[in-house]
């Protein structure tokens, strides 16, 4: 049974709203965030975060439906799946857009598709430019290759012309230097993702182009050794968002491990994983608990930093025994979704 977006109000948790937390209430009608009082649901004890936007994960082996089920629980509500368009990808690629192209009304996170071209590619330029034309991905990001390849350059220019005719951002993979940032910068590819040196994270912070790092680089205890680290790109303000990459369970987990380092507040630790990968990807309607905004949010119990709820667009699509239990007392019309 699909259960409907709901009309209730959460009360007596600590809200993150206008950038700080605060013990606050947030109130859910029609699937938007609204400053209305409506029938209430105690959740003391709670955080109420926005919903998580995955600004990078890779296409799951299994289906959709899967993806969806296993993102979910882990508070994300909107996640864009990288497609690898290769030499012997492209028809697989185009089936993959042509999907996630036609939204489906119960899925529990929304799914969009951004491409990554390897720049080895040139010979599949034509069919790959009719499919950025036609499905309009949510992004591209270029994947250099260390062969020498003379149509290189005029192939990236084509890409870049064809993104910024239809207004689809677009960026790097993996920059090893700032001088390979530099020069994606100069063609207007502004996106950074997953830099791999300080160089480069440092160049693209610089010019206000968004570095995009992954959460699992985050969490992992820094190495002596090392000369550079996604925690100390953080902690040099470089970062603009976070990137499940393979696991949407590091997203949260990331923004935790920053606030309780105090690296960040959690403010601003949680922003990485929900406003600022929103408004990168130009999703203005979602990221905050602002009046208005589409009502995805997450609950998270303070004491163990668990996600306990997970609405998208006011409807729950994941939901633990206990906070079942809450919704149900709130809202005894719904009970018998809640609970199926």
């Amino acid at each position: 049974m699909r259960v409907p977006q709901l009309s209730l109000s959460l009360t007596g948790a600590t809200v993150l709203r206008n950038g700080r937390m605060q013990r606050d209430t947030v109130s859910l009608d029609a699937g938007r965030i609204v400053d209305t009082a409506l029938p209430s649901a105690d959740f003391g004890g709670h955080l109420l975060l926005p919903g998580i936007v995955d600004i990078h994960a890779h296409a799951p082996e299994t289906s959709l439906d899967d993806y969806g089920k296993t993102a979910s629980p882990q508070g994300v509500t909107t996640t864009f799946l990288a497609q690898r368009w290769t030499g012997d990808t492209a028809a697989s690629v185009e089936a993959a857009l042509d999907s996630l192209a036609r939204p489906c009304a119960d899925a529990p996170v929304e799914m969009h598709a951004h491409l990554v071209v390897d720049l080895a590619t040139a010979d599949t330029a034509n069919r790959l430019l009719a499919a950025i034309a036609r499905h309009r991905p949510a992004a591209v990001l270029f994947a250099d290759t260390p062969r020498h390849d003379p149509c290189k350059p005029r192939y990236i220019c084509r890409i870049a012309n064809t993104c910024d005719r239809h207004k689809i951002p677009y960026g790097s993979l993996a920059d090893p230097d700032g001088e390979t940032r530099e020069r994606y910068a100069m063609l207007g590819a502004r996106l950074c993702a997953f830099p791999r040196s300080r160089a480069a994270a440092a160049l693209a912070a610089a010019v206000g182009d968004p570095v995009i790092l992954a959460a699992t680089d985050v969490c992992a205890p820094a190495r002596s050794d090392a000369p550079w680290s996604a925690q100390s790109a953080v902690n040099a303000g470089h970062c603009a968002a976070l990137a499940s990459v393979d696991d949407a369970g590091t997203l949260h987990r990331a923004a935790l491990h920053l606030a309780q380092l105090r690296a960040l507040d959690l403010p601003r630790a949680w922003a990485l994983i929900s406003s600022r990968p929103a408004r990168i990807m130009g999703l203005s309607d979602r990221g905050t608990l602002d009046p208005g905004r589409r009502a995805d949010l997450v609950a998270v119990r303070a004491a163990t930093g668990r996600i306990e709820a997970t609405f998208q667009a006011g409807r729950p699509t994941y939901l633990t025994d206990e906070a079942t239990r809450r919704l149900v007392a709130a809202c005894p019309d719904t009970a018998a979704a809640l609970v199926a």
